[in-house]
């Protein structure tokens, strides 16, 4: 009835043999009797197929994983491996055991394997600078107290699982994980017994993620358990964007999680941090219960997290085919962020990671405005010098205040106490948060309120490298609020000086800058100043 048999016993251990045609897997079925035409089965005792009807076993030109795996260290250290293809073996392309540290890999491939395309063991340590891994069980899988950083990594379309941690210490950095069958990345502990001590911390496992992106699966990243540090990733088209599970302690920041099946954040456990995310659009689910996307407020109010993140209902893509996003930006501590992917991740091989869902170049954004309402832009006070000589230190804020506003309801209030014992001129720079600008300034505008103090203020400009460009000094000679206004093509720097000195405004990040010389009596003195409406008109 068309079913050959061929029996061996390469079906051991850790091996998971299958046939090869064209060099692909022939479709793989648990039992003999599940196999349709032109189908197979391995088992313990060997492999079964079935041909199509009208044809024989001579019209196949069939392979055998038969070797169990590729490379295989099970001890040395100190080895570097380049430019390797490992495929078509019954266990794993790469496989290490043992002891062996000081591991370096370059620009390798483990492709069509029974089980991983790479993985490490026991207590390894290894570093791989650029790997392709696809259409194995799992395109990684480092377990025990093994130590693995992965940097430049294409992880796609395995039939388990993409990323795969049991224990040990793991760092993945601008990578990709896309359209493995499960979770993309996946990590939880390892009991390690014949290792280490039980509840030795690398039993628990710990994970850092950083500019990774992940498409489609079961979820972006699952956490089942100890620690992980996740940072400017982004997580899109799976069931669940982020799952983390009871045991699992993790940080979760600057990243975006989209288009989703379920939900884009599901959080079972109490010991996590989360700052400065976009989810689009906005499905969480916190300890069991669910928050739909217009329930984005009530979520952060029971959950305590998320207090500085977004829920947005489309996001907006830098550029045509992009991940990472042009909007929103949100604030976190001293700087503003946009979530998500940094840069674009960029491979040697494989087909090029393309967004379908950012078809066109937007309009690049030429106007950035702060009204002072919800955010505080301006928030940095640095007095110079920081205290008398006899070590009295001066108190500045610069919080958002209700007392006076130009438009709206409040603006920044800069507020300095001065000690006595130092008469004459200080300096006070305000400074704003570090804005991701991706172009150049081309204007400045703010409100100030005047109080005809005659207080000398200047504003300036600090780009990436901390190169300084300096506007025209004004005097607080007038009473109530007045626009300032600072055109760059008009009115040139007057001077430009630190930094790299090429005379360029080079972003992001970028900082704006509002510098004031008081004049303080023997005795001390008091600097209170409003401004509002700060906008920013960038280069076209």
């Amino acid at each position: 009835d068309g079913l050959y048999f061929l029996p061996n016993r390469v079906q051991v251990v850790a091996a998971r043999p299958f046939l090869v045609r064209d060099g692909a897997m022939v479709p793989l079925r648990r039992s003999a009797a599940d196999m349709g035409a032109g189908e197979s089965c391995w088992d313990a005792n060997g492999v079964h197929f079935r041909v199509v009807p009208g044809t024989t076993i001579a019209d196949y030109e069939l392979a055998g994983t038969m070797l169990t795996s590729g490379l295989v260290l099970t001890g040395g250290s100190y080895i570097e491996v380049r430019d390797l293809v490992c495929e078509h073996f019954a266990n794993d392309g790469f496989n290490v055991h043992g002891s062996c540290q000081g591991l370096v890999f370059r620009n390798i491939v483990g492709r069509w394997n029974g089980d991983d395309g790479f993985s490490i063991h026991e207590d390894v340590g290894a570093t791989v600078l650029g790997g392709h891994f696809h259409h194995n069980n799992y395109g990684i899988q480092d377990i025990n107290i093994s130590r693995s950083s992965f940097y430049g990594v294409l992880v796609e379309d395995n039939r388990v699982a993409g990323v795969d941690f049991m224990g040990g210490y793991h760092v993945l950095v601008d990578s990709v994980v896309r359209n493995n069958a499960g979770p993309q990345i996946q990590a939880y502990p390892d009991a390690t017994r014949y290792l280490r001590e039980p509840g030795n911390p690398l039993a628990a496992g710990l994970l850092v993620l950083k500019n990774v992106l992940t498409v489609g699966g079961r979820q972006g990243l699952h956490l089942r358990g100890g620690r992980a540090d996740v940072s400017g990733c982004t997580f899109a088209g799976a069931a669940e964007g982020i799952r983390i599970a009871e045991p699992a302690v993790a940080e979760v920041r600057e990243s975006a999680v989209y288009g989703c099946g379920q939900a884009e954040l599901v959080c079972l456990s109490p010991n996590v941090r989360l700052l400065a995310n976009a989810y689009f659009p906005g499905r969480m689910q916190w300890q069991g219960r669910d928050f739909a996307p217009g329930e984005f407020a009530a979520y952060r109010e029971v959950s305590g997290q998320d207090t500085e993140s977004q829920a947005v209902a489309e996001p907006v893509f830098a550029r045509k085919d992009s991940f990472r996003l042009q909007a929103p930006d949100v604030p976190l501590g001293n700087r503003q962020v946009r979530p998500g992917l940094p840069a674009d991740p960029v491979f040697p091989f494989g087909e090029a990671v393309r967004n379908a869902q950012a078809p066109a170049d937007p309009p690049p954004v030429t106007l950035l405005a702060f009204d002072f309402e919800t955010t505080n832009p301006w928030s940095r006070v640095y007095p110079w010098p920081e205290e008398t000589k006899d070590g009295a230190k001066v108190a500045g804020t610069a919080q958002l205040s209700s007392e006076r506003s130009h438009s709206g309801k409040q603006s920044v209030k800069l507020e300095v106490v001065f000690p006595a014992g130092r008469p004459g001129p200080w300096q006070v720079k305000l400074f704003s948060i570090q804005l991701p600008l991706e172009r150049p300034v081309a204007e400045m505008r703010f409100r100030l309120f005047g109080d005809g103090s005659g207080l000398v203020f200047q504003p300036r400009l600090r780009d990436r490298s901390g190169e300084c460009f300096y506007g025209p000094r004004g005097t607080l000679d007038w009473e109530g609020w007045r626009e300032i206004v600072w055109n760059l093509r008009a009115t040139p720097p007057v001077r430009i000086e630190a930094g790299d000195g090429n005379r360029q405004q080079d972003t992001p990040p970028f900082e704006v800058v509002l510098e004031l010389y008081p004049e303080v009596p023997a005795e001390g003195g008091r600097l209170v100043l409003f401004a509002d409406d700060l906008v920013l008109r960038l280069e076209e």
